[in-house]
C-alpha cells in the first residue's frame, strides 16, 4: 500500500512538474498559434503606421513586421493566448506517461523495462 501511494503520489508531482515547466516555457518564448490572425483582426489600412522593419519590402511588400498596434481586437487575454502554442502539452505528457509510469511498473515486473521503447514509440502515436 505505502508503495503504491508513493508511486501515484510521484506521478501527480511528475504531471503537476512537467504542467507548470511547459506552461512557464509558453510565456517565455511562445510561437504564434496557427488562429492568431483571426484573434487579432489587423488593420490592413494602417501597415504603413505600424511598421517596425520594413525590409521584407525588398522581397515582397506584403513581408512587413508590424508592432501588436496594427490589431483592432482590444482583449489582451485573447491575443497573449494566441502566442501559447509551443511546446505543447502533448509533450509533457508524453514525457511523464513515457519514462514515469514504466519505472514505476518496472518496480514490481523488472523485466517490463525493456518495453520501455515498445511504450514510449505508442506515445508518439
Amino acid at each position: 500500500m505505502w508503495e503504491w501511494n508513493t508511486g501515484w503520489m510521484g506521478l501527480a508531482l511528475s504531471c503537476a512538474t512537467a504542467f507548470m515547466v511547459t506552461q512557464g516555457m509558453k510565456l517565455l518564448f511562445g510561437k504564434p498559434r496557427p488562429d492568431f490572425l483571426s484573434r487579432c483582426r489587423p488593420d490592413l489600412s494602417k501597415i504603413s503606421q505600424f511598421a517596425v522593419n520594413p525590409v521584407g519590402n525588398n522581397f515582397n511588400q506584403n513581408w512587413v513586421l508590424v508592432t501588436s498596434g496594427i490589431c483592432t481586437n482590444t482583449d489582451d487575454d485573447i491575443l497573449q493566448d494566441g502566442f501559447k502554442s509551443f511546446p505543447s502539452g502533448h509533450s509533457s505528457c508524453k514525457l511523464t506517461f513515457a519514462f514515469v509510469v514504466p519505472g514505476l511498473v518496472a518496480k514490481h515486473y523488472p523485466s517490463f523495462l525493456g518495453w520501455t521503447p515498445l511504450f514510449d514509440s505508442f506515445s508518439r502515436i
